[in-house]
């Protein structure tokens, strides 16, 4: 799969774009019930809105984000042999799932230069009823990180630490789709979600796509607390052998 033109132009332009479908019913049936057991296997009190990592507990998945549409789709977007570094499951539970504030994703990112993706992936259907992802268009073409708020009790009511000290919502506009597609937005556009009050799961995943000039920049201080020395980098092409950065040595990869 390769993004048309104007879902390019699209891109460009809003910062988002919403793609194809990613899954048939028989593996959306077979990576619903991995994100099962990964949301049954979380330590005692921790909530689900926010899992690092799910590809490295399921083979499905990792499979999923290393060939097949999403990572062709990326390649639209970032030019060919792209590196996969990284996924977040997002599993609201119905009726309490918490709300995710307002934030850029680059805000995040400790990667320098910038060039960078996210693909999101529903694993159900996504709308503002359960707590679809909401964009603002445009909020991305500054290029530049936003003053941000820090949540002392974040975890507990919203899924996020951090988020954009001001937005104007009037713009934002919900991005629903059916279970097995997927989506790709910028790491400057503001995006985030409601809670979910309804009587079904909100469950995506993201997957996070950069080009091989990216290296990390460790004096990031907005990483979450990651020892990045950990971080895994996935070739996206079949049968490819993972590679390694670590902070200990910035901006340098080792290959395996």
């Amino acid at each position: 799969m390769t993004l048309a033109p104007e879902q390019i132009e699209a891109f460009e332009r809003d910062g988002f774009v919403q793609c194809g479908q990613a899954l048939d019913d028989t593996r959306l049936a077979a990576l619903r019930l991995d994100i099962e057991r990964i949301v049954a296997e979380l330590p005692p009190g921790t909530r689900p809105e926010n899992m690092r990592d799910p590809h490295g507990k399921s083979r499905l998945f990792l499979d999923l984000c290393l060939d097949g549409p999403i990572p062709r789709a990326a390649e639209s977007l970032l030019g060919p042999d792209l590196l996969m570094w990284g996924t977040y499951g997002f599993a609201k539970p119905p009726g309490h799932g918490l709300d995710v504030d307002w934030h850029q994703d680059g805000r995040y990112f400790p990667l320098a230069p910038m060039e960078t993706v996210t693909a999101w992936l529903a694993i159900d259907d996504s709308d503002l009823g359960n707590g679809c992802l909401e964009m603002i268009p445009g909020s991305h073409r500054p290029r530049r990180l936003l003053p941000t708020v820090h949540h002392a009790d974040w975890g507990r009511k919203t899924a996020l630490p951090l988020a954009v000290a001001v937005v104007d919502a009037t713009a934002a506009v919900p991005l629903e789709m059916a279970a097995g597609r997927f989506s790709f937005h910028d790491p400057y556009v503001i995006h985030g979600s409601g809670p979910n009050r309804s009587a079904r799961p909100r469950r995506g995943i993201q997957i996070l796509y950069m080009t091989r000039r990216v290296r990390l920049d460790t004096g990031d201080e907005q990483s979450m607390g990651l020892d990045w020395r950990t971080l895994k980098v996935f070739h996206c092409r079949p049968g490819a052998r993972p590679a390694y950065h670590y902070a200990g040595a910035p901006g340098e990869v080792f290959e395996l």
